[in-house]
């Protein structure tokens, strides 16, 4: 028996195959993971310091530099602008990557909800076609003489 609904049930097939299609290229869903933020590699700080107090002890005692106790300020300034330019760059990869995985998944939510809402409607025309047909069986089955408004039990 061929269903009245089978033209409903292909669209919704075709939605699904829709959206596979579309998030061919995402992870799915069991095996996505939390994206992991790769700092870049930690600062020695020992290792830092000890190369500053060999700079600092290579100063000529008693000269300009050796008194001005600023002198290796713009060498440690230097540094910690290029640690913090390499954490901004791991951390533009990070989001790059974060906001790629986001848009797909917009993308995938948007479809879903397509199929949701056709979801909802084809169960709204399910419900009406089942109170339809239960309203028509029960007509049918209600002999004429017991039916509303025909008190007189005539038929027709």
């Amino acid at each position: 028996m061929a269903s009245i609904f089978r033209p409903w049930e292909r669209r919704r097939q075709a939605l699904v195959a829709a959206i596979g299609e579309a998030s061919g290229n995402s992870t799915p869903p069991a095996k996505r993971r939390p994206l992991p933020f790769l700092p870049p590699a930690v600062v020695d700080q020992a290792a830092v310091r000890a190369e500053l107090d060999q700079l600092i002890d290579a100063l000529v005692p008693n000269s300009i530099d050796g008194t001005t106790g600023c002198v290796v300020d713009n060498l440690i300034n230097a540094r910690a602008d290029e640690w913090i330019a390499r954490l901004e760059s791991a951390y533009a990869v990070y989001r790059a990557e974060a906001q790629s995985e986001l848009a797909m998944l917009d993308a995938q939510l948007a479809a879903y909800e397509v199929l949701h809402n056709h979801d909802r409607w084809y169960e709204g025309e399910m419900n009406t076609a089942v109170a339809t047909l239960t309203r028509r069986i029960v007509r049918d089955a209600t002999p004429p003489e017991a039916a509303p408004g025909n008190e007189d039990g005539q038929v027709g």
